[in-house]
C-alpha cells in the first residue's frame, strides 16, 4: 500500500509542485481513505494529522526539534524510528460527530496500564475530576510488537470497561486489515 499511495498520489504531488515552480517547505498531511485496496485523498494538510501523529512520535527516537530545524535550514535529516507498533483509538462522547454531549464524569484514568497510553482531547478538569468537554474525548493508544499485539492492548483494555464515562462510544474495526 505504501508504495501505491508514493506512486499515485505523492508522486504526481510533487511533479505538480515542480511544474509549477512552487517550493513547499514544512508539514504535509495525506488524509487518506483505503477502497478496496485502492488510496484516495480525503484531504491534505499543512500540519501534522490528529490523531495520526499519536502513533508516529512514540517511535520516533530522533529529535522532531532537530528534524523540524533541519527542514527550515534545507539540510537533510532521516528521522530513526524503533520498531513498536501503536494503535490509536478515540473515545467520542455521545453524539459526535454532529451534536455530542457534554459534562459526563470519565472514570478509570487512574487504572491505565504501562503498555497503554491515554491521551486528552475534549475533557476538562474540575477539583481533580475529569469530564467531557469535546466530541472527541480521549485517545486510548496501545503498543506491541506487531499491529495485532497493539490492537489486542488497547481492545483488551477498553474491554475491561476501566476506563469509562456515560455514552462512550468508539470504532471497533482500527486496525483491522
Amino acid at each position: 500500500m505504501k508504495d501505491k499511495v508514493t506512486r499515485k498520489i505523492i508522486h504526481p504531488l510533487l511533479e505538480k509542485l515542480r511544474e509549477r515552480k512552487l517550493s513547499y517547505l514544512g508539514v504535509l498531511y495525506v488524509g487518506l481513505m483505503i477502497d478496496r485496496g485502492e488510496p484516495y485523498v480525503v484531504e491534505f494538510n499543512c500540519r501534522f494529522g490528529d490523531p495520526e501523529i499519536q502513533v508516529v512520535l512514540p517511535q520516533m527516537k530522533t529529535s522532531l526539534l532537530k528534524l523540524i530545524f533541519s527542514v527550515i535550514e534545507g539540510k537533510s535529516f532521516t528521522p530513526v524510528f524503533d520498531a513498536t507498533y501503536y494503535l490509536n483509538v478515540v473515545l467520542a462522547s455521545g453524539g459526535y460527530p454532529t451534536e455530542y454531549e457534554k459534562g459526563k464524569e470519565i472514570f478509570g484514568l487512574d487504572q491505565v496500564p504501562s503498555h497503554i497510553q491515554v491521551l486528552h482531547a475534549g475533557v476538562k478538569e474540575r477539583e481533580g475530576r475529569f469530564f467531557t468537554d469535546g466530541g472527541r474525548v480521549l485517545n486510548v493508544i496501545g503498543s506491541g510488537g506487531n499491529l495485532v499485539e497493539a490492537r489486542e492492548n488497547v481492545y483488551d483494555f477498553l474491554g475491561k470497561k476501566n476506563l469509562v464515562f456515560d455514552s462512550m462510544h468508539y470504532r471497533k474495526d482500527i486496525g483491522v486489515l
